[in-house]
């Protein structure tokens, strides 16, 4: 049977697809626009957030108009109305920190990402002008103990201004609450993570601050965060200062003539040289003075003469104080400290007509401490002195003229690491045109301390580099001597690397190879990776210390941090004795030196590899090892506590032996093959994070005293591993230790799987996890 089918039927059908499409197509529009609406709210809010922080930077400056107050604690006596009055704002935010004097903007920080934590502006408590701008990011460590010192070095009567910009209190210890505190805060122990707060204050001595009835709080503004994850409201503050009539007796100062050295004066220089001086801690008074006075007496034995001032000196202490703060008693009235003395240097030594390139930036309170222990390192010739700075930043000129020194301002060339590159190329074009006839050049940059024999350092080893071509530069600097891996103030050493840091090179090497090829500006090179390129280098070596010249205090910078100092930086060796008579310079030609190091190995005991250098008893054990038989160079083990009178350890038991000399293999599977270095280096806490300091696959340093070299063993310049070395490393090496980051782990012959690319059975090495 047949049936038939309507032919509405089919066109129902077709009506409740499309119907069914519509709806779908619909609702996809309606789900679409509501995740545009979402987004575009979102980006409004946003937007809104921002620009209700910048309708209340505006709120500030329409407040100036309208007199209006918001800040917590007031101060302003109003009652004379002849002194003139000037009018600050403060704004102090997640994304800006911003203040203005009488409508001016005097700062104004909204860069994204950059300068965090609490800003201070120091403004001349007769004139209104601003005399120092400091950033401090107290979110990370130790900066807070800077902000604290740079107040303090702050004349009285000066207004402090201070206000944070994102976050500042994360490493904001006790100290300087309480510090911040005593100089009249009322929120110092209150501002919490996030939180926003600005602040005014005149700084006085707090003996005359408890003696008189004056209130150094001028204002105070706070804005507490309501949660973990959100930023407080902009905390916003608006003071009336009064300022001070001139003519009293700041202006007046005449700079008090002193027949004896002021004791600040060995506070801040000699502090420098104090065997504390690598801590950022802060040093107890008592013992400053103390030791004073014995480097004073050692001073004499230098020739330190110091003079009064004269007329040029007094005016440029006047010039510089009236304009710039933060100096301590460089500016002080009654104790100021010597500018003026009797140069230590001859003028007939070849040292002393060597041109000085200063690499400075705007640190100006860096570049002040190095200029103030160069100059009063024996050997130090002013007049070839030049500080080059990268910017036309007004206070590092000024600390180069109080010195009465050249300061030259470079016009910076490309961005980040390229403009440090570019700033390191015209400065040392412009030396070695400046001094036509110099040959030779050092470099300084304006974070380094140097060491009393600084200049004696380099006139004992310049002319290594006329007679030996196959050096590179002579350094102050050495990257692995950390106070625990140096103390030979007598020895030098060559070395593969550019250590940088203090150092001297040729006009001929300059002139000639590296000003040509130099880096342009479109590059992003680092100067001194740069000159470290084999085909720059070109196998040549540089010559460095056991115990480093120069000491690196810098904290801040473009590659530079308080942590990263505090691990790599902080605990270098740095040379005391005032004069150093560096003993076989002539064995660091490079066929006398190879010669030697021969001689080192054959004389050097071989360290037991049965234990790894990551574990703790290979250096530091409590317990008794066993006495393994002797032979001519086998390694008589004893082991100690180094704290304990009556026990001993692998190295440490030889610690006042210093004519023993020890050896440790280390495999390397090719020449650029550094892997098992860096962990050692790790595990000797020195610098781990690229390889330096090497010589031909052979590192030298004094652990705790002892003279170490690591070597591999396979190297075939050194012949003098003889057979009975080669023999008894590899039977050591059947049971190498394998260096791991967090622990050492022992891996057999019978593990090959652990080596997939090696064929060699016996070829077991310290293996990088």
């Amino acid at each position: 049977m047949r049936f038939i089918v309507p032919s509405s039927i089919p066109m129902r059908r077709f009506l409740i697809k499309t119907i069914r499409f519509i709806f779908l197509a619909i609702l996809m529009a309606t789900v679409i626009i509501n995740i545009v609406f979402i987004i575009e709210t979102w980006n409004r809010l946003q937007q809104e957030s921002v620009a209700n922080i910048d309708d209340k930077d505006g709120h500030i400056i329409n407040s100036l108009l309208s007199g209006s107050h918001s800040n917590d604690f007031s101060n302003n006596n109003n009652n004379n109305n002849n002194q003139r009055m000037i009018k600050l704002d403060i704004l102090s935010s997640q994304n800006r920190a911003m203040v203005t004097v009488d409508g001016t903007i005097i700062l104004d920080d909204s860069e994204d990402g950059k300068n965090r934590g609490i800003h201070i502006l120091v403004l001349n408590q007769y004139t209104g002008s601003i005399m120092a701008r400091r950033n401090f990011d107290t979110y990370s460590t130790h900066e807070d103990e800077a902000m604290s010192l740079f107040i303090s070095m702050v004349s009285d009567g000066r207004i402090l201004i201070f206000a944070i910009k994102d976050e500042g209190t994360f490493q904001l210890k006790k100290t300087a609450r309480d510090f911040l505190t005593r100089l009249g805060s009322k929120r110092a122990q209150d501002i919490g993570w996030r939180d926003m707060w600005a602040m005014v204050i005149q700084k006085q001595l707090l003996t005359r601050q408890q003696s008189t009835s004056m209130d150094p709080l001028l204002g105070e503004a706070y804005s507490k965060s309501m949660d973990f994850n959100s930023w407080a409201s902009p905390a916003i503050l608006h003071v009336d200062l009064e300022l001070y009539p001139t003519g009293d007796d700041y202006v007046d100062c005449q700079w008090t003539t002193m027949t004896t050295t002021p004791l600040s004066f060995f506070n801040q220089f000699f502090g420098n040289f104090l065997p504390s001086s690598s801590s950022t801690e802060s040093v107890d008074i008592s013992m400053i003075d103390s030791n004073a006075k014995s480097l004073s007496s050692s001073s004499s034995s230098m020739n330190f003469v110091f003079l009064p001032d004269d007329n040029e000196t007094r005016e440029r202490r006047k010039h510089f104080c009236s304009r710039i703060e933060g100096y301590g008693s460089v500016c002080s009235c009654n104790d100021p400290l010597p500018l003026r003395f009797v140069s230590n240097y001859d003028p007939m030594a070849k040292i002393s007509q060597v041109p000085i390139a200063i690499i400075a930036s705007n640190r100006p309170h860096y570049l002040y401490r190095m200029l103030r222990t160069l100059l009063l390192t024996p050997g130090c010739n002013p007049s070839m002195i030049t500080i080059y700075i990268d910017g036309y930043y007004e206070e590092p000129l000024e600390v180069a003229k109080l010195f009465g020194l050249r300061g030259i301002q470079h016009t910076p060339i490309g961005h980040a690491n390229s403009r440090i590159t570019q700033h390191y190329k015209a400065s040392l074009t412009a030396t070695f045109n400046l001094y036509p006839d110099a040959q030779y050049a050092i470099i300084l940059e304006e974070d380094l301390d140097v060491s009393l024999d600084f200049f004696e350092y380099f006139a004992q080893t310049m002319h290594l580099l006329d007679q030996d071509d196959t050096l590179f530069c002579i350094s102050a600097w050495n990257d692995q001597a950390y106070e625990h891996t140096s103390s030979d103030t007598s020895l030098l050493y060559r070395v593969e690397t550019m250590p940088g840091l203090g150092w001297m090179l040729t006009r001929k090497l300059y002139k000639n190879e590296l000003e040509p090829r130099w880096p342009t500006p479109d590059k992003s090179y680092d100067w001194d990776m740069w000159m470290r390129l084999s085909d720059i280098r070109r196998g040549r070596e540089c010559i460095v210390p056991d115990v480093s010249r120069t000491y690196h205090f810098g904290s801040s910078g473009l590659n530079m941090n308080s942590y990263f100092q505090e691990m790599y930086f902080k605990k270098h060796a740095f040379n005391t004795n005032p004069s150093v008579l560096l003993k076989n310079v002539d064995l660091l030609k490079v066929e006398n030196y190879e010669r030697l190091i021969n001689r080192l190995i054959r004389m050097a005991i071989i360290i037991d590899h049965r234990k790894g250098p990551c574990d703790s008893n290979f250096l530091k054990t409590t317990t008794t090892t066993t006495t393994t038989t002797t032979t001519n160079n086998t390694l008589v083990m004893k082991s100690k506590n180094h704290h304990s009178q009556n026990q001993s350890s692998t190295l440490q038991s030889m610690i006042m032996d210093t004519t023993n000399i020890y050896l440790i293999f280390i495999r390397m599977i090719h020449v650029h093959d550094y892997d098992t270095w860096l962990h050692i280096a790790k595990c000797l806490h020195i610098w781990d994070l690229d390889a330096r300091g090497y010589h031909h696959g052979m590192w030298r340093l004094h652990y705790y005293r002892s003279h170490l070299i690591i070597i591999v063993p396979s190297n075939i310049l050194y012949d003098s591993i003889d057979n009975e070395q080669q023999q008894q490393q590899q039977q050591q090496c059947t049971s190498s230790a394998i260096i791991d980051m967090n622990e050492i782990e022992i891996i057999e012959n019978e593990n090959q799987d652990a080596f997939p690319n090696n064929n060699n059975n016996n070829d077991n090495r310290i293996k990088i996890h």
